[in-house]
């Protein structure tokens, strides 16, 4: 008779087990390029940090300074912590359940139309105390739990990923602002320089008009290129002003007005690898994140389609019963059971249908958040390929025109002094190698 109960019971709820919707085919439609244009080559990964390669040791204790005090760093570290206990939370439900008991009641009972003489009501009362050890464990039977803990695992891999991009960002960040503040500085410097050599251009076209020796159009000029010039060492200030305070907030510090980054540009002691396309694709934290967010959503989608399955919940007890609390450590009033639960849902209001809509839509927007990760990535790393022989191609281009520009401030002056040239040749060649 157990037997039948037992399978009728499984056949009603067979019978009542509604289909989970169907799968959906998610398929990224982006194709990686054949072919790269700039520099490429070389598949080995700098060991260490990168930023050690630059043979300065300023800019490398600011990166170290923004490591261990900038705030989106901290918060990049505490949401790996976040995701990490969230996976242990519900990586849990794969496990037994062990909870102690120990309860006490007293209770009044009324005997009610008992024949029993007197006044009033016949009445009991007793105490009762159960000391008990429980334990509930929900056999996963089709992976439901497995793939929501992999999903959890998952999150917790793209938190940890982002929290390196962080750091990366971070050293890149601050070496930029250091490199702009070095660059503000060395501007600052230049237009100084260039104002005093206005100032003592302007002091002896000032004589010399004073002499009649220069036409008063020369005088005017001349005045105003220093004006000019003090005004370009104002501006020039105020951006290394703006440089300092930009670096001192990636330090994690309040805004300084003043902050050294070091006297000159640093050099690479070894010249950096691109690496090959392929490979720098693959080491970009952004992308590795999103793909791991894409893997948690479609483990959700398969874990709320499994909600539609049936769930076998094992229960167990042990302890002791008794009206005597000294009888609670005593075996002769030992209690125990052991049960089984197969539970399948057959009406929840939609909630299982929706949940799965819900994971569908969630791994939708993963796949899209993916492919624009992808492509975002596709242009950088394209744009960082080129700029390496641009910039060099420019270098080299501005390299020429100082040298050419400060020839021929030299060949006027000196033709200057010996009268093959006018005064307003001179100024203006002194202005072009200025600019």
């Amino acid at each position: 008779m157990i037997t039948r109960a037992v399978l009728v019971g499984l056949l009603v709820l067979l019978a009542g087990c509604e289909t989970p919707p169907e799968r959906v085919e998610r398929a990224l439609e982006i194709e990686l390029p054949s072919d790269w244009s700039g520099s490429t080559g070389g598949t080995e990964q700098l060991a260490g940090h990168w930023w050690a390669q630059l043979d300065d040791g300023v800019l490398g204790g600011l990166v170290q300074q923004a490591l261990l005090a900038n705030p989106d760093l901290t918060r990049a570290a505490s949401r790996v912590a976040e995701a990490r206990a969230l996976a242990v939370v519900v990586g849990a439900d794969l496990l037994p359940r062990l909870e102690a008991g120990l309860a006490a009641a007293r209770t009044k009972t009324n005997f009610v139309g008992l024949p029993v003489g007197g006044d009033g009501l016949p009445t009991s009362r007793f105490s009762s105390y159960e000391l008990s050890l429980g334990a509930s464990w929900e056999l996963d039977l089709w992976g439901r739990l497995a793939d929501r803990e992999e999903a959890a695992l998952a999150r917790a891999d793209a938190a940890y990923v982002d929290l390196q991009g962080v750091r990366l960002s971070l050293a890149g960040a601050v070496l930029r602002a250091g490199l702009r503040l070095l660059e503000a500085q060395a501007q600052r410097d230049l237009a100084e320089r260039s104002a005093e050599s206005w100032r003592e251009n302007d002091a002896l076209v000032q004589r010399r008009y004073r002499q009649g020796l220069v036409p008063a159009l020369a005088a005017r000029q001349v005045g105003t290129s220093l004006a000019g010039a003090l005004a370009r060492v104002a501006e020039r200030r105020r951006n290394e002003q703006d440089a300092s305070i930009a670096l001192s907030v990636l330090l994690g510090a309040p805004p300084e007005l003043r902050l050294d980054a070091g006297q000159a540009f640093p050099a690479l002691r070894e010249e950096l690898p691109a690496g090959l396309p392929v490979t720098l694709l693959a080491r970009r934290p952004d992308l590795v994140a999103a793909e791991r967010r894409l893997m948690a959503a479609e483990l959700d989608g398969e874990a709320a389609r499994k909600d539609f399955y049936p769930r076998l919940v094992l229960t167990g007890a042990v302890g002791t019963s008794s009206d005597q609390l000294s009888d609670l450590l005593d075996g002769d009033f030992g209690v125990w059971s052991i049960a089984g639960n197969l539970l399948q849902p057959i009406f929840e209001g939609g909630r299982l249908r929706a949940g799965v809509e819900l994971a569908d839509a969630r791994a939708a927007a993963a796949l899209a958040d993916f492919a624009s990760t992808l492509l975002t990535a596709l242009g950088e790393v394209q744009s960082a390929l080129l700029a390496e022989e641009l910039l060099a191609e420019v270098e080299a281009a501005l390299a020429q025109a100082s040298e050419h520009a400060t020839v021929a401030r030299q060949l006027a002056a000196d033709r200057y002094r010996s009268g093959l040239t006018d005064l307003l040749t001179l100024l203006d060649v002194q202005r072009l190698a200025q600019l």
